[in-house]
């Protein structure tokens, strides 16, 4: 995963992929620099991340696994 990370913030001195960033981070404000990186690289068509608690809260039942 550090080495896919790596690579990730390589790309980023292309403008594209840096507006492409700015633009998908800006929906998750709340989450450090690295963490918006890591949901980009695992669900770049993500819009809504939670914690397993956050979930139950909001009425949902978290599948294992996901």
């Amino acid at each position: 995963m550090h080495r896919e990370l790596a690579a990730k913030l390589a790309t980023f001195d292309d403008r594209d992929v840096w507006q492409q960033w700015l633009r998908f981070a800006g929906s998750f404000h709340q989450y450090s620099f690295s963490n918006t990186c890591l949901i980009l690289m695992a669900k770049p068509d993500a819009t809504l991340v939670a914690g397993y608690r956050a979930w139950q809260t909001k009425g949902h039942q978290v599948r294992r696994g996901e």
